[in-house]
């Protein structure tokens, strides 16, 4: 009998113990204040358009630049200064989705800006598009339209 109540005594606390995991959540630190979006960029080169050789690698990519970053470290992990990137100019609206990463000049500033896509809306104006550093706590807090759009992010080379 014993044995019989020191059973059931351990499977119900193993099931209360797995019935609370889910409600207790801890305080989980970010490592290095690293602030994510969790967002991942559009497939925007199929793999049929990438060749590798033995001395050379091939990307079949129309109007493709070349861009290197400055040191604001608000990309970082994805893009430091050391990093190198192919970007292409995005032909309609359309092409651009949450998690890409875009090129864009703040009117305000005037300054050229890469930050990822995090949300996209409709106003009286049109189309506009929310970013954020991957590293910065807060979005922008400013509505990209797509003429502000340079160049979408197609491929970062480290």
């Amino acid at each position: 009998m014993d044995k019989k109540i020191a059973i059931i005594l351990l499977v119900f606390a193993f099931l209360a113990g797995f019935s609370f995991q889910n409600k207790i959540k801890p305080e989980t630190e970010i490592p290095y204040g690293i602030h994510s979006t969790g967002l991942a960029p559009s497939d925007w080169i199929p793999q049929d358009k990438i060749r590798v050789y033995r001395n050379h690698i091939r990307i079949d990519l129309s109007n493709a630049r070349w861009s290197n970053f400055t040191g604001t470290n608000s990309m970082i992990p994805v893009l430091s200064p050391k990093s190198n990137a192919i970007q292409i100019k995005p032909q309609y609206e359309e092409d651009i989705k949450i998690g890409d990463i875009i090129s864009f000049r703040n009117k305000i500033t005037n300054r050229r800006i890469i930050h990822r896509v995090i949300g996209i809306g409709n106003d009286v104006k049109g189309k506009y598009f929310l970013t954020k550093g991957d590293f910065n706590e807060e979005e922008d807090g400013i509505k990209v339209r797509f003429e502000d759009i340079e160049r979408i992010t197609v491929a970062v080379i480290y």
